[in-house]
């Protein structure tokens, strides 16, 4: 059997994809070209010109995780009240069942409930359209209104207004939540670029040996490193049967 470990290799140095990482490095080559930059020769990426682009990428990551973090609440929010939406036409609809019987009919189509059937609309927008026409029911019929268990025009208008107070606040989420992701992936684009140009100078400019390269966070690439291990294998023995042969199989 081949070794499963073929030795040691070559450190590498490439910008990594995770953002924090990429903040963290970017930090790091800041530093370097601050206390190196000049000493090196290095005049096609200046401090300040790599700051200004870190630093629109740093600025670009907090308001996306900003605005990531609003979208989440307002989704929360969102599904609270349409929560609270679906309850609600719950107990309604069992109350008026004492009234309009369990079968749809003529009555369950004047209170709203215009589909032939007594069910809870599937889709949110019918639902929020099922309160509209409950608020007008019970408006114009308030003999049916129970005020103790909340079946009333002003319940059905309360609940109306939260889900679509939090529908529209969701949608503004989303859209600042877009558009916040889209100049985070330009900045990136930006800084990544600027980052691997870097690389590529410091690799013409230093020795692979040269303990410069951790002066931005990079390593030296002369540096061994020992490859991961490789997950999820087993030794499986060999029984007597190894090679095609039966237990018990004759032999010539």
């Amino acid at each position: 059997f081949k070794p499963i470990l073929e030795g040691l290799t070559m450190a590498q140095n490439k910008v990594p994809a995770n953002r924090g990482q990429i903040s963290g490095l970017g930090q790091k080559m800041k530093a370097g070209l601050t206390a190196l930059g000049v000493a090196l020769g290095i005049t096609q990426i200046t401090a300040a010109s790599f700051g200004t682009l870190l630093a629109a990428f740093n600025s670009a990551y907090g308001v996306y995780n900003s605005a990531r973090s609003s979208r989440r609440s307002a989704s929360d929010l969102f599904h609270s009240k349409e929560v609270d939406l679906i309850n609600w036409l719950k107990v309604v609809r069992g109350i008026l069942t004492g009234d309009f019987g369990d079968y749809w009919n003529t009555m369950w189509a004047q209170a709203g409930f215009v589909q032939p059937s007594t069910a809870i609309p599937r889709r949110l927008q019918d639902r929020i359209a099922l309160a509209v026409k409950l608020a007008q029911f019970f408006t114009t019929s308030p003999s049916y209104e129970v005020a103790d268990r909340n079946v009333t025009a002003a319940k059905a208008t309360e609940l109306f207004d939260a889900i679509v107070a939090a529908q529209d606040s969701l949608q503004t989420a989303n859209v600042a939540l877009a558009t916040a992701s889209d100049a985070l992936a330009t900045a990136q684009t930006a800084l990544v670029a600027k980052m691997r140009a870097l690389i590529q100078i410091l690799t013409a400019t230093l020795g692979k040996d040269d303990s410069r390269w951790h002066a931005f966070g990079l390593n030296i690439p002369s540096a061994k490193t020992t490859p991961a291990a490789p997950a999820g294998l087993r030794a499986a023995g060999l029984g007597s049967g190894c090679g095609g042969w039966g237990k018990g199989r004759g032999r010539a």
